[in-house]
């Protein structure tokens, strides 16, 4: 099964995953956080 999403829709799906674990207070959220950046600029190229 294949779910083509559009960039913008793959960045609202970091973010939503990224306050998910910010909510559940894990440190893995300083880890995520230049994973979303890199997403950023993927998206500019």
């Amino acid at each position: 099964m294949q779910i083509w999403i559009n960039p913008k829709g793959v960045e609202l799906l970091m973010l939503g995953f990224l306050s998910m674990v910010g909510m559940s207070g894990l440190p893995d959220t300083r880890e995520a956080l230049p994973m979303a950046i890199g997403i950023r600029k993927l998206r500019h190229l």
